[in-house]
């Protein structure tokens, strides 16, 4: 701006953000306006800052990447699962069913192994969380959302990804019966 002059391009630029901010209902923060552009404004200050996500700024070709290589999901960090991702496919382990499986009735015990699949039976809780979690990242590099069937060592591992790529569940291939359990 100059001395005594008011810029008005920028004025109106910066009522203009002002006001998606505000009808967006978000006064402080960052927030992503339809899911490309990130925007935030600090509290009691007139400047917003609007950034455009860096895998908005190019089209992926048939190859599934940008034309330049510079895809946002050949940058992804590899992510590890959190205890509460982790919980949501336990059940799903055979070890874990097993603690259960005495307490219940014969045709409840039944009901649950029809309805439930498990990942392989010989493989530890660490040996699952390992290829789940290796399965969920190679997912996200394929920018996969929904079912994602992983397959590791011969062992098929079905994951479900959010639309927003947080991780859902996961399980294994591997249907049991009530004899496995000694009934």
């Amino acid at each position: 701006m100059k001395e005594g002059k008011i810029n008005w391009k920028n004025a109106l630029i910066a009522g203009g953000l002002g006001l998606v901010m505000v009808f967006g209902g978000e006064y402080a923060g960052v927030k992503f306006f339809k899911n490309c552009v990130a925007y935030g404004q600090p509290a009691n200050s007139y400047l917003a800052v609007m950034l455009p996500k860096p895998d908005c700024l190019c089209s992926p070709d048939r190859g599934g990447k940008c034309g330049s290589g510079n895809n946002i999901a050949n940058q992804i960090k590899y992510v590890a699962l959190s205890k509460s991702d982790i919980k949501h496919f336990r059940k799903h382990i055979v070890s874990n069913f097993s603690k259960q499986a005495p307490y219940l009735p014969d045709h409840i015990l039944k009901a649950k192994l029809d309805k439930t699949s498990f990942f392989n039976p010989n493989w530890s809780e660490e040996k699952i969380i390992t290829e789940v979690e290796k399965g969920y990242n190679e997912a996200l590099q394929k920018e996969i959302t929904g079912e994602y069937i992983y397959t590791t060592g011969g062992e098929q591992i079905t994951i479900y990804i959010h639309p927003d790529s947080k991780f859902a569940t996961a399980y294994g291939s591997h249907k049991l019966t009530p004899s496995y359990f000694g009934r």
